[in-house]
């Protein structure tokens, strides 16, 4: 199940290339700060002329922010890089052509993995290229021509209840 909050817009992102955020999340017990398991609650930001019909939508699974010491002073254990919103809005038109190609129904959430490639600190030369796996989310017939809402919210991929803060 997921929760989300929303706004109600009316862009044309064609204009647009890139979407850019920063987030952060953290397990809300102070208590037991390893009690949510990295990838166990993820992020979505749905964008379409509807929510429920024609949409495409973006979804991160979580890395968690472990040592709120250690996150006082390293920025990237705050604003973990593996959270980051960091696509080209043509990979969502991409995975769209691509249903399509397939015959797969409209009317399904089309699910498209994702290769976000990442470095734990970009400050770092030459360091560690990463890679998680994110996904693009198609269904209906969405028109970045034509977006009308956005929504923004986090979703729990396990069984179990988690308190999280994300920001």
């Amino acid at each position: 199940y997921g929760v989300g909050a929303y706004k109600i817009i009316n862009m044309d992102w064609r204009l647009y290339e890139n979407m850019n955020m920063f987030v952060h999340a953290e397990s809300f017990d102070d208590n037991n700060l390893f009690d949510v398991p990295d990838g166990e609650v993820s992020l979505f930001i749905r964008m379409g002329s509807d929510f429920e019909q024609n949409y495409y939508e973006y979804e991160i699974p979580l890395d968690l922010s472990r040592d709120p010491v250690i996150a006082m002073t390293d920025a990237y254990e705050l604003w973990r890089t593996s959270n980051a919103i960091d696509i080209k809005l043509e990979e969502f038109k991409n995975a769209k052509i691509e249903r399509n190609a397939s015959a797969f129904e409209t009317t399904e959430r089309y699910v498209k993995p994702y290769e976000y490639r990442y470095q734990f600190d970009p400050t770092v030369k030459d360091s560690e290229e990463l890679v998680k796996i994110n996904n693009i989310i198609v269904k209906g017939n969405p028109n970045f021509g034509q977006v009308k809402g956005v929504m923004l919210g986090i979703r729990n991929n396990g069984s179990d209840e988690h308190s999280v803060e994300v920001w």
